[in-house]
């Protein structure tokens, strides 16, 4: 997979191109797909295991998550650092970033190709950084407006 954007700044006129293609990926080995959908895994997991006690009606999980023990404390640590550190990697990795100055304008192209595995850990990694900075937010309105366990 492919995707490239490409922004162009001048005298006068602003572009902003995006193109995604399933085009050719990195020339890579799977292992560093494999490596990037291993560091996502805990987190999903355990976001499984909450999700199926709620469904369920078993909350022997939850309490245990709940419960201020350090094995849990550092069980979330774990994950959220680990989904964290896959996210940097393929970023790090696979991310190109290219800058020309030209007359009287300037060029910016960025582009970022992955393969199917790298995807879809950048899938999960982003999902759950969205629903962590989502998840603060939330507490945030809800301490600001009064409620007192969620400060």
């Amino acid at each position: 997979m492919l995707a490239r954007l490409e922004m162009s700044v001048g005298r006068g006129h602003a572009t902003l191109h995006l193109d995604v293609s399933r085009g050719d990926g990195p020339v890579t080995r799977r292992r560093f797909g494999l490596l990037a959908v291993a560091l996502a895994m805990p987190i999903v997991l355990v976001i499984a295991a909450q999700s199926i006690g709620l469904l369920t009606g078993w909350y022997g999980l939850d309490r245990l998550m709940s419960a201020p023990g350090p094995p849990w404390v550092y069980v979330l640590t774990a994950a959220t650092c680990s989904v964290l550190l896959a996210l940097g990697i393929i970023v790090v990795a696979r991310l190109r970033i290219v800058a020309e100055r030209g007359e009287g304008s300037r060029r910016l192209a960025v582009t970022l190709r992955l393969t199917g595995l790298e995807a879809l850990a950048l899938g999960i990694a982003a999902g759950v950084l969205a629903l962590f900075v989502v998840h603060l937010v939330a507490d945030g309105v809800a301490c600001a407006r009064g409620v007192r366990e969620a400060c």
